[in-house]
């Protein structure tokens, strides 16, 4: 559990070379950026962990509290040292303490799925919470989840809503898609408001969440069957299959559905959105997203 994308920036030639020069000369911070890179095999560096591990310990000793979430990933997953889920979570629970926001959720994880610890989901909420408060995505979108499942029997739809709002705010993907359901079926006193619905699946799609693209597809068909409709449609379950698939040749299984005219059309439209999905979004959409976005507050 835990990824390493912790700072996906390109750094130019300079920027690595005064890099290398600030960690070595001792800056803590550039030691965990070092290792980041090293962990990563990006901006230039080549994948070693070995070399990762030796920057992060460095930063680990001068107490910079993401080197300790890092060396946490590492050990939990076996990233050039051996696999050790009590070495990793040790690590979580150091950085957890000290503020890193991705290790407190990673300690909710642990906490709720018993590893290495009794499963006690109480404690796990806690973590999800401060993570939540510190405005980390996942936490939300997980605390959403929580609650629509039900917390020790009670489900809770309103406080579900509000934490998926947080999360969409922040451009959670399942958690847009989550939250365009909500506008359609009034999940939890959710108001019926399908352009806020299709601006959620739009900017989930964008981030190429195959279940968002279906719904998409699926919505340009409720209707009046139109040639620029199907042709949309169409466009929707080619990147759906494609995403599930293979962007090169992509599975698509509903065909009979639709005119030769309309297939090439719905191609072409697909081929458009790939070359900059995020331009294809609706400026109706987008205002409505903007609205949805300042309501997003904190959860009691």
């Amino acid at each position: 559990m835990g990824n390493l994308s912790d700072n996906d920036a390109t750094l130019g030639r300079d920027t690595l070379a005064d890099l290398q020069a600030a960690a070595e000369r001792g800056d803590p911070a550039a030691m965990h950026d070092l290792g980041l890179l090293y962990s990563q095999g990006e901006g230039g560096f080549p994948q070693d962990y070995a070399a990762a591990l030796r920057w992060l310990d460095k930063a680990a000793k001068k107490k910079f509290p993401r080197a300790y979430y890092l060396l946490g990933i590492h050990h939990f997953n076996g990233l050039g040292v051996p696999l050790s889920r009590k070495n990793g979570v040790d690590w979580y629970f150091k950085a957890a303490r000290a503020g890193v926001p991705e290790a407190m959720f990673q300690m909710g994880l642990c906490l709720q799925k018993g590893i290495e610890f009794q499963p006690d989901l109480d404690k796990a909420l806690f973590w999800f919470r401060k993570a939540s408060e510190a405005g980390l995505a996942d936490a939300d979108y997980k605390l959403g989840t929580l609650h629509s499942q039900g917390i020790h029997g009670e489900i809770d739809e309103a406080r579900a809503v509000a934490h998926w709002k947080r999360a969409a705010a922040a451009g959670h993907p399942r958690a847009l898609f989550n939250l365009g359901l909500c506008f359609i079926n009034g999940y939890g006193g959710t108001p019926f408001e399908p352009v806020k619905a299709v601006c959620c699946w739009e900017l989930a799609a964008a981030a190429k969440l195959p279940e968002a693209m279906r719904r998409l597809g699926e919505a340009c068909l409720d209707g009046p069957r139109t040639p620029e409709r199907n042709a949309n449609a169409v466009k929707w379950f080619l990147l759906e299959d494609a995403v599930r698939h293979s962007m090169e040749n992509p599975i698509f299984t509903r065909k009979a559905e639709f005119t030769q005219d309309e297939l090439d059309a719905g191609l072409r439209l697909m081929g458009e959105w790939v070359d900059n999905p995020a331009s294809r979004i609706d400026p109706e959409a987008k205002a409505a997203m903007a609205s949805m976005t300042g309501e997003a507050g904190s959860v009691s």
